[in-house]
């Protein structure tokens, strides 16, 4: 048996000792940064997704939707064009890109359509939406879409009306754009969209008109409604009364409103929610709730209509480092 006496420590056996009790530390640091580090691969986020379509720089910016007061962040920027007329679109056969805020909705692939003209996929949008209905605008199928020839692009103007992306960065959008978890902004100038003051009201009106639905409190509750608002083909005095029946069914409701994200922009704004409704002991419902919002004076919002999907949340889309990567590597230079 090897004894560690006095004698031994001064022909050097504690060095010796002490050097490989350190390069054991040190490897074992190494060992956990190493897995730290593969540990931050692995990290999922999980964040509503928008686009932000801005005509007067022909540009599209995808960032997270992130809930009230929480910043968002930019995952990339691309070279877009659009409708070979300026201005918002009104009505069918203008050639103009719509202006407001919309919701993508299943993609489509257009191999087998024109590919000499969509690219490869398209994800259309919800246009004409609630709002746009109205107004009596008209309409329909506005895409995203590939440019099918990417020289297309050289031109801002150079749709009916769609917004057309290089054909690459296209396929890398629909990974993005999903029902139910992102929106899509387009507006003549992005500088106008999600002003602060606007934002904090919204989110104040939010909260106080909720307040009221818990309280059942109909005739504060109706205030928040514009005199033209409609819902399910019910309007404003039609609507209160389904309302007021509603209230009068239950001692107590128990109202519960999560991840509030609100936009707002130069034509009108919208605040996206997910709701749990419980009333007394009896009924329970869950979905997703869109309402739109119009100023009517310098200080006051109203709702002008009012979208409830039942059993329907709005979702995260969950993605990491790697991919937010994979996105910027295809996005091209102008």
């Amino acid at each position: 048996m090897f004894l560690l006496t006095h004698s031994n420590h001064k022909l050097g056996i504690y060095p010796l000792l002490y050097f490989f009790l350190s390069l054991q530390v040190i490897m074992s640091q190494k060992a956990v940064g190493k897995s730290k580090l593969e540990e931050d691969k692995q990290i999922d986020y999980s964040e509503m997704i928008a686009l932000m379509v801005d005509k007067s720089r022909a540009e599209a910016v995808l960032t997270t939707l992130r809930p009230y007061k929480s910043k968002a962040n930019v995952l990339g920027k691309f070279t877009i064009t659009m409708g070979k007329n300026p201005g918002d679109k009104l009505k069918t056969g203008d050639n103009k890109t719509p202006e407001g805020i919309y919701f993508p909705l299943k993609k489509i692939n257009t191999k087998n359509i024109n590919p000499q003209k969509y690219g490869n996929v398209a994800i259309p949008i919800n246009y004409p939406n609630p709002y746009d209905l109205l107004q009596r605008k008209t309409g329909s199928g506005i895409w995203l879409h590939g440019a099918g020839d990417d020289n297309r692009l050289k031109n801002t103007r150079a749709t009916e009306g769609c917004i057309a992306f290089y054909n690459s960065e296209m396929l890398k959008l629909t990974d993005w754009l999903q029902p139910e978890s992102s929106v899509i902004i387009i507006a003549n100038d992005m500088s106008q969209v999600n002003d602060n003051r606007d934002v904090q009201e919204l989110y104040e009106a939010v909260k106080a008109w909720e307040k009221t639905w818990k309280n059942k409190e109909i005739k504060d509750y109706m205030t928040f409604y514009a005199d033209n608002f409609t819902a399910d083909s019910k309007n404003k005095q039609q609507y209160k009364e389904y309302k007021k029946r509603v209230f009068s069914l239950y001692d107590k409701i128990e109202l519960e409103i999560k991840n509030i994200r609100i936009i707002t922009h130069p034509k009108y704004s919208i605040t996206l929610m997910n709701q749990n409704f419980v009333g007394g002991n009896r009924y329970f419902s869950y979905g997703r709730k869109i309402l739109y919002w119009k100023r009517e004076s310098s200080s006051s919002w109203k709702i002008v209509r009012e979208i409830f999907h039942d059993k329907e949340y709005f979702n995260s889309l969950i993605f990491n480092d790697q991919k937010i990567l994979s996105l910027k590597k295809n996005i091209s230079k102008k």
